[in-house]
Formats: structure tokens, C-alpha cells, sequence
């Protein structure tokens, strides 16, 4: 059975939340990660995003970690 892919469309607030959070230098490592990666997964008005794959690569995780983040926000907002 192929594994479910989370689409990640942000909203153009969501999308403002998450750049607010990657600017700020007070926000945890982790938190500005996981934002950073929602901003490049986007499949909104800019195109589609990077895959998560690529995302992995590019920020040191595994593609399990991109997936799960995609998951949460497109299952719980």
C-alpha cells in the first residue's frame, strides 16, 4: 500500500505566522526548523514546494521527520 503524502498548502497568514517565527531569534532551534520546512514543503501561491526528499536533504533530517510535520499541520492546522 503506497504511503499517504501530506500536501502542505499554507495560507497567506499561515505563511506570515511561519516567517515571523523563522525571524524571530528568540524562537526554540526546533520550532524555526519545523517552519522553515513548511515554508519550502508550500505547495501554495509561489508553485509547488520542494519535495520531501529534497527538504530532508537540505535541512539534515530524515524524510520521516518532513512527513510528520506536513502531517500534523495538515491534520491538526
Amino acid at each position: 500500500m503506497a504511503k499517504k503524502r501530506y500536501v502542505v498548502q499554507l495560507t497567506a497568514e499561515e505563511r506570515s505566522q511561519l516567517n515571523a517565527l523563522v525571524a524571530q531569534a528568540r524562537a526554540a532551534v526546533k520550532t524555526q526548523t519545523r517552519a522553515r520546512l513548511l515554508l519550502k514543503i508550500d505547495e501554495g501561491e509561489e508553485g509547488p514546494g520542494w519535495s520531501h526528499a529534497r527538504a530532508a536533504e537540505a535541512f539534515d533530517v530524515h524524510v520521516n521527520t518532513v512527513s510528520v510535520v506536513a502531517k500534523r499541520l495538515v491534520e491538526h492546522g
